[in-house]
C-alpha cells in the first residue's frame, strides 16, 4: 500500500502554488498526496481561480476542502491586522482538519505551511511526523529564526536605517525588515510561529543550495536558532510551476516582438497600486519608448479586508488619457492575471519588474532574466536585499519606500534594460507545441530529499538553467556508469585530459569538461588555450571561435551559453567576466573545484 502525505498550504495563492509543486514531487516518488484547503469562499476570487487551475492540471493529486470556519473567529469584533486574522482563521480550522485526517485510512506525514503552526497540535494528537514547507528563501528563514534574539527587546521601528546582521544573510537595514515586525502584536505572533517550527521533523525550503549557500549552511550548522537544535533542512527547489494558459493573448502578442525586447511588469496575486502610482508607471513606460507587457490589478479601496475580491480593472479609467492608444504598437496591458512562467520564458522577454515575492523571484531567475526589484509587502524588502546585494541579479527601483515610484525612475530603469546585451541566439527555442519563440523550461534539478538520486550536479544544472552564474563546479555524488569521476576532467591541448586522476597540475590554461553520457548531456566540452597563449587549441565539443578560454554549456534541447574563463598562473579559476551584464560567473579560487579525480 502506498504511503500517504497530507499537505496543508493554509491561505493565499502565493502559498498554494508552490505547495502544489511539492505535491508533484511527492507523486514522482510514489507517494499518494492529498492537499487540504480552506474553503475558497473564505478566500478571494484569485484563490478560487488558483484552486481551479491546480485541480484541472493535477488530476493525480486529491484536493479536500475543509468546511467554513465558525463565524466568531474574531469574537471581540475589534479591527485586527491581516496577519493576526490569518492565524485566528487557521487555528479555528484545527477541529475540521483533525476530523478529516481521522477519516483517512492512513496518513504517514503531514506537511504544513509556515503559517499553519497550530496544526502541529493536530499532528501531535495523531502522532504524525510533521514537516514544514517554507515557501520563501532560506535567507528569510535564517533571519526570522534569529530575529527575536537579535532584537533583544528593541523595537524595529526605532532602529531606523541601522545595519543588522544575521547568520547567512547579507547585512541589511532595519527598515528593510518586513513592516509586520513594526507591529508588536504581529511580531509576537510571528516570533511564536518561528519558535514552534524547530520542533518539527524537518523543514523543506523552496530554494537550492547553490543559490543560497551561506544561508543554508548557517541553518544546517545551527547558527540561526540560539540554544536549540535546528531540525533537518532540505532544499527542494526551485519549485517553478508551469503549464499555464499557452494560448493566452499575451503570448500571441509576444510572438510578434523582437528577441529580448520586452519588459514584463507583474506584482503578484496581492500586489496593487494606487491610481496615482499606476499613472506614474504608465507615464514612465510611455516615455521610455520601449516595449512592455504589464499586468494591472484594481486599486484597493480604503475598506479592503484580507480575502476581499477585487473587481476587474477599468483600464480606460486607470490609465492616463490616450495611453493605451498611443502605446498599442509596442505595449500590452493585461487585466489581473497572465501566465507568468510562460511569459518569463518567452524569447521576447528581456527583463522582469517584480514585487520580489519568492515564487516570482525563482521564476525570473530560472528564466535567466535580470530583475527590477519593487518590493511591496511581507518579506519582499528582505528578498530585494538578497537579489541586489547578495545574488547580484537585479537592481532596485528608487522611491518604493516613499510609496510612490516616479515616472522618471520607471523610464530610466526600463531604458537601461533595453540596452542590456542579449543572450546568445542559441538561448531561445520554441515553446511546447512547436512555436519557435520561447525559452526552454528549466531542466529537472534534483529530487525531493537531500541527496540526488543520480549524479546530476544540482548546483551546476540549476545555474545552467538560470543562465546566471557558474557556481560550485564539484559534484559531491559518486559517479556511476563508468564515468570514473571524470565529470570535471580538464581538456588540454588537442582535447587531451591534463587533470591527472590524483589532481595533478598543468601549466596550460584549463577548460572544463562534462561527461554527457553520465550526466544528462548538460555540458559537452571545453575550450582552452595552451600556456603559450597561442591562437587556440583543438578541443572536444562544438566549434566556437573565442579569443581566450571558455566553457560552452549545452542542455539536451540544444540551448547553450558561453562563459569565458581565465587562469591565474597554474591554478585555474572561473572569473567574473560577464557574457551579458546580467550573467555573472562566480569567482572560484579553490583548485579542488576544478580538478579531475
Amino acid at each position: 500500500m502506498e504511503k500517504t502525505v497530507v499537505l496543508y498550504p493554509g491561505v493565499g495563492v502565493g502559498h498554494l502554488v508552490p505547495m502544489v509543486e511539492v505535491a508533484k514531487l511527492f507523486l514522482k516518488h510514489g507517494l499518494a498526496v492529498t492537499v487540504v484547503l480552506i474553503d475558497p469562499q473564505v478566500e478571494s476570487t484569485d484563490f478560487s481561480a488558483a484552486v481551479a487551475r491546480a485541480r484541472a492540471s493535477n488530476p493525480s493529486v486529491a484536493f479536500h476542502v475543509l468546511p467554513p470556519p465558525p463565524a466568531d473567529s474574531n469574537p471581540d469584533g475589534a479591527p485586527t491586522h491581516p496577519v493576526i486574522q490569518i492565524f485566528r482563521l487557521l487555528k479555528s480550522m484545527n477541529a475540521p482538519l483533525l476530523d478529516f485526517l481521522r477519516s483517512l485510512p492512513s496518513v504517514d506525514a503531514l506537511v504544513l505551511d509556515m503559517f499553519c503552526v497550530d496544526a502541529q497540535d493536530v499532528a501531535a494528537e495523531l502522532k504524525l511526523p510533521v514537516y514544514y514547507f517554507y515557501a520563501s528563501a532560506a535567507a528569510d528563514l535564517a533571519l526570522f529564526f534569529n530575529l527575536p534574539s537579535k532584537l533583544a527587546g528593541s523595537k524595529v521601528k526605532e532602529l531606523g536605517d541601522s545595519i543588522i546582521t544575521f547568520p547567512g544573510v547579507p547585512p541589511l537595514k532595519a527598515s528593510d525588515l518586513p513592516e509586520v515586525t513594526h507591529n508588536d502584536e504581529v511580531l509576537k505572533a510571528i516570533s511564536g510561529m518561528f519558535d514552534r517550527m524547530p520542533d518539527a521533523n524537518g523543514i523543506l525550503i523552496n530554494s537550492f543550495e547553490s543559490l543560497e549557500t551561506r544561508a543554508v549552511r548557517a541553518l544546517k550548522d545551527g547558527l540561526c536558532v540560539p540554544g536549540r537544535a535546528t531540525p533537518p533542512v532540505y532544499c527542494i527547489g526551485p519549485l517553478v510551476s508551469g503549464g499555464g494558459d499557452k494560448e493566452h493573448e499575451c503570448l500571441r502578442w509576444l510572438d510578434a516582438q523582437p528577441d529580448q525586447s520586452v519588459v514584463f511588469l507583474s506584482f503578484g496575486s496581492m500586489g496593487t497600486f494606487s491610481g496615482k502610482q499606476l499613472e506614474e508607471i504608465a507615464t514612465g513606460l510611455e516615455k521610455s519608448g520601449e516595449r512592455f507587457l504589464w499586468v494591472v490589478r484594481s486599486p484597493r479601496n480604503p475598506d479592503y479586508k484580507y480575502g476581499d475580491s477585487l473587481p476587474e480593472p477599468d483600464l480606460d479609467a486607470l490609465m492616463p488619457e490616450g495611453f493605451l492608444e498611443r502605446t498599442k504598437d509596442r505595449g500590452l496591458v493585461i487585466k489581473s492575471w497572465a501566465p507568468q512562467v510562460e511569459v518569463l520564458r518567452h524569447r521576447a522577454t528581456g527583463a522582469f519588474m517584480t514585487h520580489c515575492g519568492w515564487n516570482s523571484t525563482l521564476e525570473g531567475i530560472t528564466a535567466g532574466l535580470p530583475l527590477l526589484c519593487w518590493p511591496l509587502y511581507a518579506e519582499q524588502k528582505v528578498n530585494k536585499v538578497h537579489i541586489v546585494e547578495g545574488m547580484k541579479l537585479g537592481v532596485e527601483m528608487r522611491g518604493y519606500n516613499e510609496k510612490v515610484v516616479k515616472a522618471e525612475e520607471v523610464e530610466e530603469k526600463k531604458s537601461n534594460c533595453a540596452t542590456t546585451a542579449p543572450l546568445p541566439p542559441s538561448r531561445s527555442r520554441g515553446r511546447p507545441g512547436g512555436n519557435p519563440s520561447c525559452r526552454p523550461p528549466a531542466p529537472p534539478l534534483r529530487p525531493l530529499l537531500p541527496r540526488p538520486a543520480s549524479p546530476s550536479g544540482e548546483a551546476w544544472q540549476a545555474w545552467v538553467a538560470a543562465g546566471s552564474t557558474l557556481p560550485l563546479l564539484a559534484d559531491p555524488q559518486p559517479v556511476r556508469d563508468g564515468c570514473r569521476r571524470r565529470h570535471l576532467a580538464m581538456a588540454g591541448p588537442g582535447g587531451t585530459a591534463t587533470g591527472a586522476p590524483g589532481g595533478g597540475r598543468s601549466s596550460s590554461r584549463w577548460g572544463l569538461g562534462w561527461c554527457g553520457s553520465c550526466h544528462g548531456g548538460v555540458c559537452v566540452g571545453a575550450v582552452q588555450r595552451g600556456s603559450g597563449g597561442g591562437s587556440g587549441s583543438r578541443w572536444r565539443g562544438p566549434r566556437a571561435a573565442w579569443p581566450a578560454a571558455g566553457v560552452w554549456l549545452r542542455a539536451p534541447d540544444g540551448c547553450g551559453w558561453v562563459f569565458p574563463l581565465r587562469s591565474c598562473g597554474s591554478s585555474p579559476r572561473a572569473t567574473a567576466v560577464p557574457v551579458a551584464p546580467h550573467i555573472r560567473v562566480l569567482r572560484r579560487r579553490r583548485r579542488s573545484h576544478l580538478t579531475a579525480g
